[in-house]
């Protein structure tokens, strides 16, 4: 008897989950506004933008994320998703940027939904707060000092290395086949730790027979060249078996430490990952974006496949005489370095050759810590800069405090997140030449 009740709750469950899911279909179509064309969803302004480009007439083009609003903090709400289940194209950023989009994408209705990120063929820079990560480790891994460990053949002998901070040269158990051993982490505190070589080799770390998941993996480029193999792991207090083994090391530099909080502030979350996704300020990147627009565009809709092709075409001749009236207008600055509120204009900086330093990092939610705001002062005064840079997108409080201690005049540099302020009105290429404008005179290029 209970297990026929058992059955009917089981099958009254899945009724009601049918009945929601074609209950949203059902209003996600009613909702249609009714116009031809396509009905894209993107996921903020800059996207929003190349897509109406791109689009036409042919194309209604709505964005999820309000132009008042920070995007980083953003999530979506159930009225987004039904927005997403009626159209035909869903466009995000990608490299990061929405931390939220796998599982908004999941819970679409939508088996039609052509979804474009726009980072693919995009060359991802690895984040400021990633790149300062590894170099700490390359230092640690070339300078040592190192003592010498060696790993044994079974697990309950394995040596214990710790705490953390510290550098080993660990020499793997010979054995028969392949070189191998166990090795013991030892933390003193509930913390997220990295564990990196500088040799290619392979490891797992367990707790009670359990295996970790890394929070962070990273197979570092070969601009660090003294870095193998980074993991973070988040660890509680206690002991840590890591097992090694290796096809051709026999003798590797380890290193295991505690990850570096800034002092006085909050601990950093890894914000978007291990990239920096604020690509869009590229102009040269920004047309690798609408490709990929115009290729989701004439994939949805192959009939106007030309005309979306012939709208791409000229809207990337724009980004072409954008990036060229960059070159030319910060060819002969005097300065090379700009301090900013957010990270967020890394690659704009590479493009065009120059440093930027910021008082918050990628995620818009953190907060800076006094030392923070020491150390760009410090900057300031050692580089003699005369300007810095706010975004309408976050508040002053933190440039007005730094103006205050150097006497920087205070310039906009606007991201791009949504259009406020002084260019609420502007489309992306009205605020990119007011940002050129800007950049000129803080960089002393006029």
């Amino acid at each position: 008897m209970k297990s026929k009740q058992a059955i009917m709750l089981i099958a009254v469950g899945i009724a009601v989950v049918i009945l929601i899911g074609a209950g949203i279909l059902i209003l996600a179509r009613n909702n249609d506004d009714g116009t031809e064309g396509l009905h894209v969803v993107t996921t903020f302004y800059p996207l929003h933008f190349l897509a109406s480009q791109i689009g036409g007439d042919r194309a209604s083009i709505s964005m999820l994320i309000p132009e008042n609003i920070e995007p980083h903090v953003w999530e979506p709400k159930v009225s987004d998703i039904l927005k997403v289940d009626r159209s035909d194209i869903f466009i995000y950023n990608g490299g990061g940027f929405e931390p939220w989009v796998k599982d908004f994408i999941g819970s679409s209705q939508n088996n039609d939904l052509l979804i474009v990120d726009t980072s693919e063929n995009v060359g991802l820079q690895m984040s400021a707060e990633v790149m300062e990560m590894i170099g700490d480790v390359e230092e640690h891994l070339s300078e040592g000092p190192f003592e010498n460990v060696q790993a044994t053949a079974a697990e309950s002998s394995a040596p214990a290395i710790g705490p953390a901070n510290t550098c080993r040269n660990v020499t793997l158990h010979a054995g028969s086949g392949l070189r191998k051993g166990y090795i013991k982490l030892h933390s003193e505190e509930d913390a997220e730790y990295i564990v990196a070589t500088a040799t290619t080799v392979s490891f797992t770390i367990t707790s009670n027979g359990v295996a970790l998941e890394p929070e962070m993996s990273i197979d570092p480029s070969s601009q660090y060249p003294g870095v193998a193999i980074l993991r973070v792991f988040d660890m509680e207090p206690g002991d840590f078996i890591i097992s090694i083994s290796s096809t051709s090391a026999g003798t590797f530099g380890f290193v295991f430490m505690e990850k570096h909080h800034d002092e006085g502030g909050d601990e950093h979350e890894h914000g978007h990952g291990l990239n920096d996704p604020h690509f869009w300020l590229d102009p040269v990147l920004a047309m690798v974006q609408v490709d990929n627009i115009a290729k989701g565009f004439s994939e949805a809709d192959p009939e106007h496949a030309v005309e979306y092709a012939s709208n791409a075409v000229s809207l990337k001749d724009r980004l072409n005489k954008l990036d060229s009236d960059f070159k030319e207008g910060l060819k002969d600055r005097k300065k090379n370095d700009i301090i900013t509120t957010h990270e967020g204009f890394n690659y704009l900086a590479k493009r065009y050759g120059f440093e930027t330093r910021s008082a918050i990092g990628i995620s818009g939610d953190e907060q800076p810590s006094i030392n923070d705001i020491a150390n760009l002062v410090r900057m300031i005064e050692e580089k003699d800069l005369g300007y810095i840079f706010v975004e309408p997108v976050y508040s002053d409080q933190y440039m007005e405090t730094v103006s205050d201690e150097t006497g920087a005049d205070i310039l906009i540099l606007d991201g791009l997140h949504g259009r406020m302020g002084a260019h609420a009105d502007m489309d992306y290429f009205e605020i990119m030449y007011e940002n050129l404008r800007n950049l000129r005179i803080g960089l002393e290029a006029e």
